[in-house]
């Protein structure tokens, strides 16, 4: 298994994706602040954001799957039956 990466953002711009050893060279601080600032969410130095590349890969699959569900259901919708097997749940 490989090391972990985090990708690390100056407001909604992606600065990079490093090692946490890389990060903690380029930001001046050690390598497990870098882990502890992905695991709280808070910002590195008031101003960057540091997240850990498997979170940010999975959330996108999960979006991707959500958006394939809703552009099916819009392309099946008008082809379902009239009957009680059909019926739409009422949110």
């Amino acid at each position: 298994m490989g090391k972990k990466r985090y990708m690390i953002y100056d407001g909604n711009t992606l600065i990079g994706t490093y090692t946490s050893p890389e990060a903690g060279e380029i930001f001046s601080v050690s390598r497990y602040t870098i882990s502890k600032y992905a695991y709280s969410g808070d910002r590195l130095h008031g101003r960057y954001t540091v997240k850990r590349e498997e979170d940010v890969l999975e959330r996108e699959k999960i979006i991707r799957k959500y958006d394939f569900r809703e552009g099916w259901d819009k392309a099946v919708k008008p082809f379902r039956r009239r009957s009680w097997m059909w019926k739409e749940k009422r949110c």
